[in-house]
């Protein structure tokens, strides 16, 4: 049935797409700005991919880790294959399962079965990306390093990022068999908010120049690095909500 008075819903219709338009105003979405630390991330997956065997990457929250890792997989579709770890994919059975899935191949019921069945999905020069690889168990890790080394065995490569937030190093550390896998890992980089550039702030605030708006710089760098105001990466204030907001933290 339709409301009495149709002003009224004709009203809420042109307040709902208000909204929309202002929200738009507000913010627009950067997929991947190349920051100091992002560039960085990016050349060590490169090189993964490239030279093969382990890698871990580790950093606070918020510094670009899962954007750049995204935009490798993106820039390498046919031989990048990207997984989100979780808490549902806690044994060496799901995780075979995951990986059967996103590279197709063919479903097995046994983990060995499995196993052979994503190597010969698998091929050389390929590189599979964890992140949030803090979830993953010590017996996963050692069947994703199990493909890893059978393809060295061949004489070929496979590379294999472990990417996750400070627990990861600690995790792989803290036990005799983490620390036997940790240390056959060919690149470990930990990256803090410390390392944020101010030249990172205009690329991701990119309605800010460095001549003209020094001080609004200034207190972005600091939010981020010193009191570590969780800025999200890819969301970029335009010059009306940006410019505002960071006026208002200035001169009160």
């Amino acid at each position: 049935t339709y409301p009495s008075d149709p002003q009224k819903l004709f009203a809420k219709i042109a307040s709902y797409f208000d909204i929309k338009e202002q929200a738009q105003k507000t913010y627009s979405e950067i997929f991947y700005a190349e920051t100091n630390i992002s560039e960085q991330i990016y050349s060590i997956l490169s090189n993964c991919q490239i030279k093969g065997g382990l890698a871990t990457v580790v950093g606070d929250a918020g510094i670009g880790k899962t954007r750049a890792a995204q935009k490798f997989a993106m820039d390498n579709p046919n031989k990048c294959v990207m997984i989100t770890a979780n808490t549902c994919i806690t044994t060496v059975k799901a995780l075979l399962e995951t990986l059967t899935e996103r590279l197709n191949a063919t479903p097995e019921r046994s983990p060995n079965k499995m196993w052979n069945a994503i190597m010969q999905k698998l091929s050389d020069g390929m590189i599979l990306i964890f992140d949030e690889a803090q979830h993953l168990t010590i017996k996963e890790i050692e069947t994703l390093r199990s493909f890893s080394d059978a393809f060295t065995d061949r004489g070929q490569t496979l590379g294999i990022c472990f990417i996750g937030n400070p627990e990861t190093i600690a995790h792989m550390n803290k036990k005799a068999e983490f620390a036997q896998i940790s240390n056959r890992t060919k690149q470990s980089v930990f990256y803090t908010r410390s390392e944020i550039q101010r030249s990172d702030i205009v690329k991701l605030f990119q309605v800010y120049n460095e001549s003209d708006n020094k001080k609004e710089i200034e207190l972005l760098f600091r939010m981020l690095c010193v009191f570590r105001v969780p800025f999200p990466v890819g969301c970029r204030p335009h010059s009306r909500c940006g410019r505002t907001f960071t006026e208002m933290m200035l001169h009160g």
